[in-house]
């Protein structure tokens, strides 16, 4: 009788182990990064300070993110996520929900040695659907570029200039 629990509870902590394994890829990430988001000019141009801190959820299974950026002097909210490994994807898959009511949601997956694609769709407050895209690239332990496009037809077209954030915090 306990044989069988015994064999179930060995394989389900291997299992927990090579699941574990996974999530040391997004350990780059933990820290807090702040930049400047300069937008296109189709977009509305200007720029916004911002910072993201990314950090461990309890458990260690999924990394939370905090993104607050200064609009006229002033800190505010921007979006609360979370990034998890989705089994049924293979893919690291994230869920944001922003302080305008939005909701977005996608995968993330490495690009050559130092990079990330994300791809995902923003649900917004008014019922709007846009698919984006992001392009992230580590250029050191503590520097990372990125920029994010949005998709019209069947063009990619960038809403944001080429950004770098730099860590302040790890």
């Amino acid at each position: 009788m306990f044989r069988p629990i015994f064999v179930f509870l060995a394989a389900t902590v291997l299992a927990a182990s090579a699941f574990a394994q996974d999530f040391k890829a997004l350990q780059p990430f933990v820290g807090t990064w702040e930049g400047v988001v300069e937008m296109e000019a189709a977009m509305g141009g200007g720029k916004l300070p911002g910072s993201v801190t990314f950090e461990w959820a309890p458990g260690g299974k999924a990394l939370r993110s905090s993104m607050t950026m200064e609009i006229g002097g002033q800190k505010v909210p921007g979006s609360e996520g979370l990034t998890s490994w989705h089994p049924g994807r293979k893919a690291f898959y994230f869920v944001d929900t922003g302080s305008d009511g939005s909701w977005s949601e996608g995968t993330i997956v490495p690009k050559g040695d130092n990079g990330w694609y994300y791809e995902w769709q923003t649900h917004t407050a008014e019922g709007q659907v846009m698919t984006m895209k992001q392009e992230q690239q580590f250029v050191d332990a503590d520097t990372y570029t990125w920029r994010v496009f949005m998709k019209q037809g069947e063009q990619w077209i960038p809403i944001m200039k080429l950004v770098t954030f730099k860590r302040v915090k790890k």
